[in-house]
């Protein structure tokens, strides 16, 4: 499954003191196992796709509800390629780093695709 936000803006304010940002609410992502812990997603910054490794994506909000965010919206679609990268800047991160692939196996299993790992197994065209 696949989750894409296409606008997110929950309540953060600004540490007058010294200027870091305090996240009044948060949105917890669980797309993994069962019983293992979600991602906590704050303000504004992180990945705005978001790939399940299995048939569920639970969103859970917390809220103070004093703020002024406007939440956020999302939609949710069904993965029907074989093949896929399970984070939305992989090939950003290959094109940066050419060795990125190279003996990581955790960017071996993220960035599928990106890696070049979708044909291995199938023959190529022409042979």
């Amino acid at each position: 499954m696949k989750l894409a936000f296409d606008k997110f803006d929950i309540e953060s304010t600004v540490d007058s003191e010294n200027s870091f940002p305090i996240c009044d609410d948060s949105l917890e992502v669980r797309f993994t196992l069962p019983g293992h812990p979600g991602v906590n997603y704050r303000e504004r910054r992180f990945s705005s796709v978001i790939i399940s490794e299995v048939n569920y994506i639970v969103l859970t909000l917390s809220s103070w509800l004093t703020g002024t965010g406007n939440g956020f919206t999302a939609s949710v679609s069904l993965i029907t390629e074989s093949c896929y990268d399970l984070l939305d800047d992989c090939a950003m991160l290959v094109a940066e780093e050419p060795t990125f692939c190279q003996n990581n196996v955790e960017a071996q299993r993220i960035c599928r695709q990106s890696c070049g790992f979708c044909m291995m197994g199938k023959p190529k065209p022409g042979i």
